[in-house]
């Protein structure tokens, strides 16, 4: 009920204990696939073990001022759809993050850095833990995503420093589940992957996270092949 697999043999068994030892969740939402289904899961999972009482969802998403388009908008939409479709669980407004980056400065700075401290913050009051939907780079597959491959090789102490359910899973896992718990027309349109999409959010088809959707999903954002 709680168990997630895939048909390459990967599994994700932890949300029931994960449930257990949290009440009050913070989840980083970004708007993509993977924090979506992240907090489409954990409300289904609340619903299906019958802990509407005890346990809340907050939502955390961050807007990048300097984006071309309004994130927020296309997080809403994607609340609204989990709201409506677990009306019992207990999912609180939104917290949002605003921030944004000097895309002047020689220093990339990752925007972590802007959310980190807010969340550290949270988790001292209002909620107990916070969790991210961040997947693992291909795990079976040699495709060239760069920093996402570089950057995402992790082991056992990371999962439990980065708090993420999904970390020794990659996207095409999560893309399983979305066909599978038949998502794929209401909640995946919503998502939004493209960091350098134009005015109208139209992905790039060229960054490294619209080359992941793809290898994932065989689209881009909005099903776009």
């Amino acid at each position: 009920m709680t168990i997630l697999y895939d048909d390459r043999g990967l599994v994700v068994d932890k949300t029931e204990s994960f449930l257990k030892k949290y009440e009050n969740i913070g989840c980083i939402c970004s708007g993509g696939t993977d924090s979506s289904f992240l907090l489409w899961w954990l409300a289904k999972c609340i619903d299906d073990l019958n802990l509407h009482n005890s346990h809340i969802l907050l939502p955390v998403h961050a807007v990048d001022l300097g984006f071309p388009f309004n994130t927020k908008f296309h997080f809403l939409k994607i609340l609204e759809f989990i709201r409506d479709s677990y009306p019992k669980i207990n999912i609180l407004d939104p917290y949002i993050i605003k921030y944004k980056k000097d895309f002047d400065s020689p220093i990339i700075i990752k925007k972590n850095k802007y959310i980190k401290p807010i969340v550290d913050k949270l988790e001292k009051g209002l909620i107990d833990t916070s969790i991210s939907g961040m997947t693992s780079a291909p795990l079976f597959d040699k495709i060239n995503l760069g920093s996402i491959t570089k950057e995402r090789n992790y082991n056992e102490n990371d999962m439990q420093e980065k708090r993420s359910l999904f970390i020794h899973v990659d996207k095409k896992f999560l893309a399983f589940q979305y066909k599978k718990f038949d998502l794929m027309n209401n909640l995946f349109p919503l998502t939004k992957s493209c960091v350098t999409p134009d005015a109208k959010g139209n992905p790039c088809k060229k960054c490294m996270w619209c080359k992941e959707k793809y290898w994932a999903f065989n689209c881009y954002d909005g099903g776009i092949k």
